[in-house]
Order: structure tokens, then C-alpha cells, then sequence
């Protein structure tokens, strides 16, 4: 836990040095401020007057939290510094002049009157560090159950301005989630994507914020990179892809999602369910919708024989249809070799015989050879998973 007295007296302690130097020509004031109820948040603001008077306000915003404890040093260069550098370099200084944003940084730099007041701030930024650690995780988790933590994450994901872009976005709040951004330039053309994907596919120590210019976003890929998103703009279906990102406010939300994100991931498991014979076939047929004049059909060879089956994928182009017919038994096919393949924005499910034996026979309608593999196209990857887990079940009891 925090000693509380001492991470506060510290903090005040922190607070209470206030700089007013001379550096050549220019005068120096900064002031430091602790944040209500954000104990591990400082604002430090230093005012700059050159000789004719003109001020220059820079404010630094950032969690003592971030500081690399070992990177905290004194610069007695031109003017007398403690300087210091965020955490595995992350960005997530706010960094604002004369009122206007300028960007996100990986480093503070605080002034000191003289060396012994320089020490004092070095050593209470250091000590400060893991306290402020603990507050921010204790600030941070607030929600525990698998939908507290997705109605937390949508709640981030929330339309902010970005300069004279406007983002517009909305998550559902659910493991299988839809994600949708609208962007609006400043000459007013819009941009609309959404994302579909399922939160237990995203690797959890790729969950990280970056930082574009002067926006952030929190950025995460999908496990082995497997291209698992479903992605649209502007209405049409793109290719799959493997990386989600959203754009946040805040440094604080931005933390926030993150920290969320992590413990949603293993709530949000992905567990498919084997189906029944029935499920099988209407799910084979169903693949049909996404690739006009496709027709998939799967049946058994006879209604006895619940391990020989028959497959067949006709498809028609111009007058032509082109048609195969695959032959084959459950107890030939290698139920460790199933697999789903996504190319495009093509969801397949790959079947292949035990020691690849090309014993699959199939019929173009001319002619019949003999295959090792074959694909069944589906209707999403969802519905693949399934199949996966359907058929895999199937072939086991086959082979009992």
C-alpha cells in the first residue's frame, strides 16, 4: 500500500518550491501545482520574460508515474535544470505554450533556484515515483466485471475535436464489438471506418499509446497477427486486417484504455462452441450471401453413414458455372490440420487428410482426381470458429 502522509508531504513539499532566477537577460518564475483528486498528476508552469518584457507561458502535464527514476538528473548547463525522461520513452507529456497545444513529450524540465533546492527536487521526484504508481493503478480501477470494464472502455471512446479535424466514434460495449470513427477535415470531407473484432483476439502486450502530431491514439494488434478485424470505409468491406486503434482525447484516457483493455482481453476469451450436424450444413450454405453466384452445399452420403460426406462448391460466372464435388470420409482428415485462412476479406476454413494423403476425391464434372486439402468459404469469422470446432469434434468421433 501508499503511505499516504508521506506520498502528500512530499507532494506538497514539491508544490512549495517556487523558482524566480535570472538567466542572462531573461527572467525565470515557475510554479508547480498538484492536480485535485489526480494525486499523481503534476502541472508545472514555467513563465519565460525576455528583456522587452514579452512573456512565453509553457505548461508541462504529466503523471509522476511515468518518470524513469533513474533517468531524473541535474543540468548545470546555461541555466540550472532537473531533468527527467518518461518511461520506456512514451509520450505522454502534454505540453502546452502560451495556451496552445504543442504536443506530447517524453521528458520534463523543471528549473531550480540553486543546486542544494535542485537536489531537494531531484530526490522528492524520485521517491515520488512508485507511490504516484500505486495511485494511478488505484485510480485506474474503478471497474471489475467483464461489462463494467467494456461500458468503461466505450465510454473513453468518445467524439473529441483534433485541431480542425473532428472525430466522431462510438464502441460497443461488448467482447464481439463494433467500432466506428468518422472523421471530418476541415474542408468538411468525411471519412467513415468500422472495425469489427472481438476483444479476447488482441494481444495484450501490444496494447499501447501512440502519439501522431498532436493526437493519441491507443493501438493494439490481434494475437500472431492474425488478421481477424473486419474493416470498412466509407460503407465498403476492405481486406482483414491485424491492428485496431482509437484516437483518445487525453493523456488520461488514453492510460485509462490501456490499463482497461488489459484486463478485458482474458474476459473476453474466445471459446467456440461445437454444433450439431443441422448448424454444419446451414452454416456451409450460409457463405453463400458474401460471394455472389456462389453455392456451397454440404451433405451426408447417406443418411446411415454419419462420417462419409460430401461437399460441393459451384460457382457461376457469365453463362459458366463452374462446379466441384469433394468426396471424402471425416476419419481420413487430420483434425489438428484444420484451419482458418483469411485472405482479403475472404474467411476460409482449410481441411486436409491425416499425413496429407491425397484420398479426397473430387469431380469438376469432367473428370475426377484425388486431393489432399480443400476450403470452405464462410460467411464470417465468427461462423468459421465454429465450424472449425464443429468439424474437429466430428472427425474425433469418426475416428472413435
Amino acid at each position: 500500500g501508499i503511505n499516504f502522509n508521506a506520498y502528500d508531504q512530499m507532494r506538497r513539499k514539491l508544490k512549495d518550491i517556487q523558482v524566480n532566477s535570472q538567466s542572462g537577460s531573461k527572467t525565470l518564475l515557475q510554479e508547480i501545482a498538484l492536480v485535485n483528486q489526480v494525486s499523481d498528476k503534476l502541472v508545472v508552469t514555467t513563465t519565460e520574460i525576455n528583456s522587452k518584457g514579452k512573456q512565453t507561458l509553457t505548461k508541462q502535464e504529466f503523471s509522476m508515474a511515468d518518470l524513469l527514476e533513474q533517468s531524473v538528473v541535474i543540468n548545470t548547463g546555461k541555466d540550472l535544470q532537473v531533468l527527467a525522461k518518461t518511461k520506456r520513452d512514451l509520450k505522454v507529456v502534454r505540453l502546452t505554450v502560451n495556451g496552445e497545444l504543442k504536443g506530447y513529450s517524453n521528458k520534463i524540465e523543471l528549473y531550480a533556484n540553486d543546486v542544494d533546492e535542485a537536489r531537494i527536487m531531484q530526490r522528492l521526484l524520485v521517491n515520488l515515483v512508485e507511490p504516484a504508481g500505486k495511485a494511478l493503478v488505484k485510480r485506474l480501477s474503478v471497474a471489475t466485471s467483464k461489462q463494467q470494464l467494456l461500458n468503461a472502455i466505450s465510454k473513453h471512446i468518445q467524439p473529441f475535436q483534433n485541431g480542425s479535424d473532428s472525430i466522431d466514434q462510438s464502441l460497443d460495449s461488448k467482447c464481439i464489438t463494433s467500432y466506428r470513427l468518422a472523421t471530418t477535415k476541415k474542408a468538411g470531407k468525411i471519412t467513415e471506418e468500422i472495425a469489427q473484432f472481438n476483444f479476447g483476439d488482441l494481444q495484450e502486450n501490444s496494447v499501447e499509446i501512440k502519439v501522431s502530431g498532436k493526437l493519441l491514439s491507443v493501438t493494439s494488434q490481434i494475437k500472431e497477427k492474425q488478421k481477424y478485424v473486419k474493416a470498412f470505409k466509407d460503407g465498403e468491406q476492405k481486406s482483414y486486417t491485424n491492428k485496431i486503434s482509437f484516437p483518445v482525447k487525453s493523456v488520461d484516457s488514453a492510460k485509462a484504455v490501456v490499463y482497461i483493455m488489459s484486463k478485458v482481453i482474458d474476459k473476453c476469451a474466445v471459446k467456440p462452441i461445437p454444433q450439431k450436424w443441422t448448424w454444419l450444413v446451414a452454416n456451409v450454405a450460409a457463405a453463400n450471401v458474401d460471394l455472389p453466384g456462389l453455392t456451397q452445399k454440404m451433405a451426408r452420403k447417406a443418411a446411415n453413414s454419419q462420417c462419409k460426406v460430401t461437399f460441393s462448391s459451384a460457382l457461376a460466372k457469365k453463362n459458366k458455372v463452374a462446379e466441384n464435388v469433394y468426396d471424402f470420409n471425416l476419419n481420413d482428415l487430420d483434425e489438428k490440420a484444420v484451419e482458418i485462412n483469411i485472405s482479403g476479406k475472404k474467411v476460409e476454413v482449410g481441411l486436409q487428410t491425416n499425413y496429407s494423403e491425397k484420398i479426397i476425391k473430387v469431380y469438376d464434372g469432367k473428370k475426377s482426381k484425388y486431393v489432399s486439402d480443400f476450403s470452405l468459404l464462410q460467411s464470417s469469422l465468427g461462423n468459421a470458429r465454429n465450424f472449425k470446432a464443429t468439424i474437429e469434434s466430428m472427425i474425433k468421433k469418426c475416428k472413435s
